[in-house]
């Protein structure tokens, strides 16, 4: 077995108890391997980046940069709890838990499930958002879905899934709270630069933060990558690549400064009002109101641009040691790793919340009619008046 010794520092050991109730789930739906297996890998946390953020800016981007915040909070302050909690994974522990590849063979801690968490903090927002019956069983069976299938992979125990839920709930719950001030960061009034300025003070204050307390648990004797060695020794086909903190908070400084590019270059490229007649309006917004279809066309847009980025950071990574030799000492490699990383998300953000919106998502918001620019035109008089 290769699980640590209960009472070491950061140890978090549940017992035999948690390898027992992953090999009966694993015995129970094994005629259901290959389902579970696809579902592990979509709920990939990187995929609400490659998506769904993507696109949900077609429709409502100041919730898709309520999303990205969502999701920056939820993966960092996983990591953050990791850490410090180094709860084992059942593959880890046994043997006889079987493996399913990447699926099964991360290199991380267990506690919490980041699958989970990330999910549940993502799409228990839009259950907030959108507030219907049907979609909230739906998330919750994808939720529900995603929890079993990560206990299937024998990479995660019951217990890491559900504290995984709580947690991402938890986040979910307070970015509903601070809307207020999410909100007006996405508007037209905020300013592009500030937009910007804001993001990107906020990626400096969590890396610091991240920093600080790896610091912090090395000196009190913690081995924040002592999970590298457990998962080489248990994993069958051998892990893929070595774990990389520092890549994980890139790709998430990335985003956020990205999502904040995204929604300035929307703004600047899309006019803020168009005058037309009250008819017009009223066929524009019935020609227009083709959401799936717009979904559809978001998505491939989002496939393609993944696509180019992946293979600019994969031209990056292989030639930058040549661009950059005389600046980067033997660690190159994994700092060009982490560069690339900021760079990829914040163009690939940039992309599917900026441009692609600004060229396919429907005009209908920037459309006033006549009559609605005589009232918009009372409202913001009567709002001059006030002040």
């Amino acid at each position: 077995m290769a699980n640590s010794s209960p009472g070491s520092p950061g140890d978090f050991s549940e017992g035999r108890w948690a390898v027992q109730a992953v090999l009966a789930v694993q015995a129970g739906l094994a005629p259901f391997d290959g389902f579970l297996s696809f579902v592990s890998s979509a709920s990939n946390p990187a995929s609400v980046l490659h998506f769904l953020v993507p696109i949900l800016a077609l429709f409502d981007q100041t919730l898709a940069l309520q999303v990205v915040v969502s999701y920056v909070i939820a993966d960092i302050s996983n990591l953050a709890m990791k850490w410090p909690l180094q709860g084992d994974r059942p593959y880890w522990m046994d043997p006889a838990v079987r493996q399913f590849g990447h699926n099964t063979c991360e290199v991380g801690f267990g506690m919490p499930s980041g699958h989970v968490q990330v999910t549940v903090a993502v799409y228990a927002l839009l259950v907030v958002a959108i507030r219907k019956r049907w979609f909230g069983a739906l998330v919750a069976g994808v939720v529900g879905l995603t929890a079993l299938s990560r206990v299937h992979m024998g990479a995660h125990t019951p217990l890491q899934v559900s504290c995984g839920a709580l947690a991402g709930a938890a986040i979910a719950f307070l970015v509903t709270r601070l809307s207020p001030v999410i909100k007006p960061w996405a508007a037209r009034e905020f300013g592009s630069m500030a937009r910007v300025g804001w993001a990107v003070v906020a990626v400096a204050a969590a890396t610091c933060v991240i920093a600080v307390e790896c610091e912090a648990l090395t000196a009190s004797g913690i081995d924040i990558y002592a999970s590298v060695g457990k998962a080489t020794a248990a994993c069958v086909e051998g892990v893929g690549k070595s774990v990389s903190s520092a890549r994980g908070v890139a790709r998430d400084c990335g985003a956020l400064v990205g999502a904040a590019v995204g929604r300035s270059l929307a703004l600047v490229l899309r006019p803020k009002h168009t005058l037309v007649s009250a008819a017009a309006a009223m066929d524009a917004n019935r020609r227009l109101d083709f959401g799936w279809g717009r979904a559809l066309v978001g998505a491939i847009s989002a496939w393609v641009a993944l696509q180019v980025v992946n293979a600019g950071a994969d031209v990056f990574q292989s030639n930058g040691h040549v661009l950059f030799r005389r600046a980067l000492d033997a660690g190159e490699t994994e700092w060009l790793s982490v560069v690339s990383n900021v760079v990829k998300y914040t163009l690939l953000l940039a992309i599917g919340t900026g441009l692609v919106p600004a060229f396919l998502a429907s005009p209908r918001s920037s459309l006033l009619s006549e009559s609605d620019l005589s009232v918009h035109e009372r409202e913001k008089a009567a709002m001059s008046g006030t002040n």
